[in-house]
Parts: structure tokens; sequence; C-alpha cells
């Protein structure tokens, strides 16, 4: 689960976002993942499923251009999914880096005749 989990958390990185499983979640993954018979596959399709499809519907309603955005995710008490909650915060943009200012050195040497 931590291989499919590391895709989707990098993903959500290059959108300045993080995501935060809570144990719950994490244990409803594991659980409806486990059939031997199935092998990694099985994980796969879990995780797609019920985590990367409805957190990506969740997502496309939100407008999160110049903000940075938190998903906690944990299992539904009354259902068999996942909640998400998504914590959107104004994003600070970096001001850009002092240049050091260079004064002019000494004047270059020249070369002696001997």
């Amino acid at each position: 689960i931590d291989l499919e989990l590391d895709k989707i958390t990098r993903r959500l990185q290059e959108k300045n976002c993080s995501l935060s499983l809570e144990d719950s979640a994490r244990a409803f993954l594991l659980e409806k993942s486990y059939k031997p018979e199935c092998g990694a596959r099985e994980v796969r399709r879990v995780v797609e499923q019920s985590l990367e499809d409805p957190l990506a519907e969740n997502i496309l309603g939100l407008d999160l251009s110049n903000r940075a955005c938190t998903v906690t995710v944990s299992q539904s008490p009354q259902a068999d999914e996942l909640c998400f909650a998504i914590a959107a915060q104004e994003q600070s943009i970096p001001e850009p880096p002092l240049t050091d200012v260079v004064e002019p050195g000494p004047e270059p040497l020249q070369p002696v005749s001997r």
C-alpha cells in the first residue's frame, strides 16, 4: 500500500498539496485489498477505487489556484468508504532573493616589463 500512497503523495505535492492518511483509512485499505490470490493488482485496484478516484472528484470542485492544501483521509464510521477533509490555505508566494550588489574591484594589474 505504501508504494501506491507514495505515488499519490508525489502527484499531490506537484499541486502544492499534502496527504495525511489516518490509521483508520490505512486499516480500511489494507483490509479491502488483502487477497493473496490477486497479489499487488488488488492493492492498486482498491487504492484507485477507494482513494484516488473519490479524492480526484473532491479536488476537482475546488479552486486551488495559488493555494496549498492538506488532504486528511479517514474511514467513514457509518459507511464502507473513506472520508476526505481538504483544508486549503493561501499560499505565500516567496519573494525573489535579493541579489548581492557587487562593487567594482581594484583596477586590474598591468604587466610589468623587465
